[in-house]
């Protein structure tokens, strides 16, 4: 009941969003801009991640999320992921919370009916992943030195298979602020913070915890854009699959480059590299976003 009722809070938020910025954009609605002729976006990325996440054994996992973002006026967005998910390895790793990219959390469950007797050797999972619905308000445009803050709820839906290992079964619910800052011409700073609240799934204790992102981009044209991060959370579990030992707080490094030949169309070319254990040890991904 409680995680039911989180879940209920979280979309409650999200609803709440789009009541506020419709309240707050009638008196003055903003100037017409590019970017506001988009109203809806469709984008495909998948990511292939490779690493021991804390655990003895290396697992790797590919994660194709389709994702629809509504652009309901220029400050207001929703967004829904739908993710197909493949594992192969000795441990088979559900994600917690949703804002992958951003030094996930993941977990190894504890090996479950026909699950346990191959736990002791390599396996491969694959199915639907854990549906994602966020919202995305921008409380406050920037101007001179203030910076651009936007406040975002999310709720990851427990769609994922538990018996195959790759979800919890449970809702996860984040709340997060966004500030963005142009620095002169060509470059922009981001800092993100967020906090989820974690559904733990049955014989598992498991944290909420804090997650963070810095990053500087640079535009070398107005079609091409580099932007690196440094990402990390806190500590969540401690794991069955390593004799109970607490996980190290995952942290990494991402380098993106995004190529906008049109208004239209976007693409995208990622990597990341591990800081800590916790983290995976590289990670490509490769995408396209159409705007419509």
């Amino acid at each position: 009941m409680r995680t039911t009722s989180r879940a209920l809070s979280a979309l409650a938020l999200i609803v709440a969003l789009a009541g506020t910025a419709a309240a707050e954009d009638q008196p003055k609605p903003p100037a017409p801009s590019p970017a506001a002729a988009v109203s809806l976006e469709v984008s495909l990325t998948p990511d292939y991640t490779e690493g021991k996440y804390g655990t003895r054994h290396t697992t790797e996992i590919l994660r194709v999320p389709l994702t629809v973002d509504w652009f309901v006026t220029d400050r207001l967005d929703f967004a829904l992921t739908v993710p197909y998910l493949w594992e192969h390895g000795q441990s088979i790793l559900a994600l917690l919370g949703g804002r992958v990219g951003r030094a996930p959390n993941r977990i190894g469950l504890p090996p479950r009916g026909r699950r346990r007797a191959l736990f002791d050797r390599p396996q491969t999972q694959d199915g639907l992943g854990d549906v994602l619905l966020d919202g995305t308000l921008v409380l406050l445009e920037e101007k001179s030195l203030f910076p651009e803050v936007a406040t975002l709820g999310e709720v990851k839906f427990p769609t994922a298979d538990s018996n195959k290992g790759l979800g919890t079964g449970e809702f996860d619910e984040t709340v997060g602020i966004d500030l963005t800052k142009g620095l002169g011409e060509s470059w922009t700073a981001y800092v993100d913070v967020s906090y989820t609240f974690v559904g733990s799934p049955p014989g598992t204790r498991v944290d909420d915890f804090f997650g963070w992102s810095v990053g500087l981009g640079y535009a070398v044209t107005r079609a091409l854009r580099f932007t690196s991060y440094v990402d990390g959370s806190t500590v969540t579990v401690r794991n069955p699959l390593v004799e109970h030992r607490i996980e190290k707080a995952p942290n990494d490094v991402r380098l993106r480059v995004e190529y906008t030949p049109t208004k239209l169309v976007q693409l995208r070319l990622e990597g990341l590299t591990g800081l800590s254990s916790g983290t995976p040890t590289f990670g490509v991904s490769a995408g396209v976003t159409l705007r419509f």
